[in-house]
């Protein structure tokens, strides 16, 4: 069930007097709002995650040119004392 289903559901039909007690009522009311606040919690933490994904993708961008351009200047360390060694 779709958790907006869900917490309309809870909320209109626990209103019914000759369905429910007054506890009962009160009881899916309550139930309602702390759903209602779970998936508002939910949806932040899934922006928080989202954020945080795009954050470290970017990370491992810069990590890998930085070691692109350590290999090459390593690369090119050894070329030239080769060279010195040759002559």
């Amino acid at each position: 069930m779709d958790i907006e289903k869900l917490i309309e559901k809870l909320r209109t039909e626990s209103l019914y007097k000759d369905k429910a007690t007054l506890e009962i009522m009160d009881l899916c009311m309550e139930a309602a709002d702390a759903i209602e606040k779970l998936e508002i919690e939910l949806q932040a933490m899934r922006c928080a995650a989202n954020s945080l994904k795009a954050h470290l993708e970017q990370a491992e961008k810069k990590n890998d040119e930085y070691l692109r351009r350590g290999a090459a200047q390593e690369e090119e360390r050894r070329r030239k004392q080769c060279l010195n060694c040759t002559r």
